[in-house]
């Protein structure tokens, strides 16, 4: 059985201790849907208070479960490495909401 069509990896940096959103995004390379984030989390970066609502933030915008966002890297760290794996294409759902705000 087939997870997902789509998987995009992005490089995130977090804000914590903010108002939730998406500050930027950019694509870096088209061909393996690899996108660059800058986003603001209200959360504190405590006992990963802050990753649970990336995790949250992310999976409400992309639509897809919550377990099928991953930090792969920099659990710890303001910088991030994540997975989005998904039915639809995440990037085009993570741009709508970046023109948006």
């Amino acid at each position: 059985m087939i997870k997902s069509l789509y998987t995009l990896h992005a490089v995130v940096k977090i804000r914590p201790r903010r108002p939730s959103h998406i500050i930027s995004l950019q694509i870096l390379h088209t061909e393996g849907k690899v996108a660059q984030a800058e986003i603001a989390l209200g959360a504190r970066p405590i006992d990963g208070q802050a990753n649970d609502e990336l995790i949250r933030l992310l999976s409400n915008v992309c639509n897809v479960r919550k377990s099928d966002v991953d930090i792969t890297t920099g659990v710890s760290s303001k910088n991030k490495i994540l997975t989005i794996q998904a039915f639809h294409d995440p990037f085009a759902a993570l741009q709508m909401i970046t023109k948006e705000n």
